[in-house]
């Protein structure tokens, strides 16, 4: 097993989209990437594009695949243990300043111990994260809905709404300056939504659609005003939206031990489709 990496997205989009959409679901943060920085022409941050080549297989096929955009984790799609050290080493051996990694268990973990290998550090256990998705039709919304209405975020709520992005992502080590490009993003594109009820009570946002996929992310409620059904009327609408502008399916990250969402979004008929692990390196 061997990898390569470079700068240029369009040679790992050759390389390895195809294994990259082989899974749009498992894949969805990849995937986003990589259509974010096609569509970017290239533009923004350094990125380090790393795809494992099997050259057992004929043709010496893709095993596997993940981008690091420093100073963020790096993102790896579903693999081999073989497949993922490779990709650590090769990552290593070009100097990209790894500051951890994200991915499915069994990957992550095998990235985890040739990176501390290669570099003498040490890899601290962080979130655990189910992967949820949804492919069915969508369910009618129980209850009541909360006072109020659903709305899409405009520009002039950047920094109150970089806050809710904050919340939504405590633990995760994200700045406050990439919360605030994460909200710019998605108000630009018109996939952030808001609670409004006189004020903010809850925001979820979607990113667009790939190869049919859409990742719900993030979702927050204002701490005080949970338990009112104001959450559950916003992902209902986000749902509704998702469908209309050509999603088939659904997929959310959320950690293993908030019971609470999980409960909610089984509701909506959403189902476990594996588990990912993350690591930071010190």
């Amino acid at each position: 097993m061997s990898a390569k990496t470079t700068n240029n997205a369009e040679e790992f989009i050759e390389a390895a989209g195809a294994h990259v959409r082989s899974d749009p679901v498992g894949n969805s943060i990849l995937l986003t990437m990589m259509e974010g920085m096609r569509k970017s022409g290239g533009k923004g941050p350094t990125a380090y594009w790393t795809w494992a080549v099997d050259e057992a297989e004929s043709g010496g096929g893709t095993a596997g695949g993940c981008v690091c955009v420093p100073p963020n984790l790096a993102i790896l799609s579903g693999m081999e243990a073989s497949a993922a050290a490779a990709c650590a080493a090769s990552l290593h051996e070009t100097g990209a300043p790894v500051a951890g990694v994200l991915g499915p268990t069994r990957a992550a973990e095998a990235f985890v111990e040739e990176w501390t290998r290669a570099t003498g550090s040490t890899a601290v256990a962080g979130r655990t994260e189910h992967i949820l998705r949804l492919d069915t039709a969508l369910p009618s919304l129980p209850g009541q809905t909360p006072p109020g209405r659903a709305r899409t975020a405009t520009e002039g709520e950047l920094e109150p709404l970089t806050d809710f992005f904050l919340e939504a992502a405590t633990g995760s080590g994200i700045s406050r300056e990439e919360a605030r490009r994460s909200a710019q993003r998605q108000i630009a594109s018109g996939h952030l939504l808001v609670w409004d009820d006189g004020e903010v009570a809850a925001i979820v946002g979607r990113t667009p659609a790939s190869d049919g996929v859409v990742r719900i992310t993030p979702m927050h409620t204002v701490p005080e005003r949970r338990e009112r059904g104001y959450a559950r009327a916003l992902f209902a609408e986000t749902l509704e939206r998702g469908r209309a502008e050509g999603a088939s399916t659904f997929v959310l990250f959320t950690e293993a031990e908030n019971t609470a969402a999980q409960s909610l979004f089984r509701s909506f008929g959403f189902r476990n489709q594996g588990t990912t692990v993350e690591y930071r390196f010190e």
